[in-house]
């Protein structure tokens, strides 16, 4: 059985909730963790009181994900996981039509799971064993009234899972 200590993991909506919880678990199992998170100044809350590094980024802003990434696999010596954590939900009705609030949660939900991830690729192939970890809920093949948008995207985030893992390098394997 593998141990946390000394993996390296990026935690996204490390700001708060769930990412922040995270981030104090990992730290506190032994991995070195960067916790990227939109917000300064509660980044820097969350970072100052578990020993972690700080990326900021707005998620909806791909050359800035990939700049943040960058940064924290550098500052880390590389990436052995991406726990994918940020999530937003608006209300919106859906009589409504499509919205501002679906476009948001359609690109916190789901692109910004894929523009981590991407991101995150080069240097999770290069790790002995990059993983992958998407946080959500039961969401997408649930159907709760006025949460229909949310749920899609939760399924659309997981509809991703299968083909951005990091597939490991073996002799011989393509």
């Amino acid at each position: 059985m593998r141990t946390l200590k000394d993996r390296k993991v990026l935690v996204t909506g490390g700001s708060s909730g769930i990412g922040a919880a995270t981030v104090r678990a990992l730290r506190e199992s032994g991995c070195e963790v960067a916790a990227l998170g939109r917000s300064r100044d509660r980044l820097a809350e969350v970072c100052n009181a578990s020993g972690a590094g700080p990326a900021a980024a707005d998620l909806a802003d791909e050359p800035a994900v990939q700049v943040a990434v960058t940064a924290a696999a550098e500052r880390l010596g590389g990436l052995d996981a991406v726990v994918n954590n940020a999530g937003l939900m608006l209300h919106s009705r859906p009589s409504a039509g499509v919205s501002s609030d679906w476009r948001q949660m359609v690109d916190v939900n789901v692109l910004a799971l894929l523009r981590v991830t991407h991101a995150a690729l080069p240097n999770l192939e290069a790790a002995d064993q990059g993983d992958v970890v998407n946080v959500g809920d039961r969401g997408g093949s649930d159907e709760r009234r006025g949460l229909h948008a949310l749920l899609r995207h939760q399924g659309g985030g997981r509809a991703a899972d299968g083909g951005l893992a990091p597939r490991p390098r073996r002799e011989g394997s393509a």
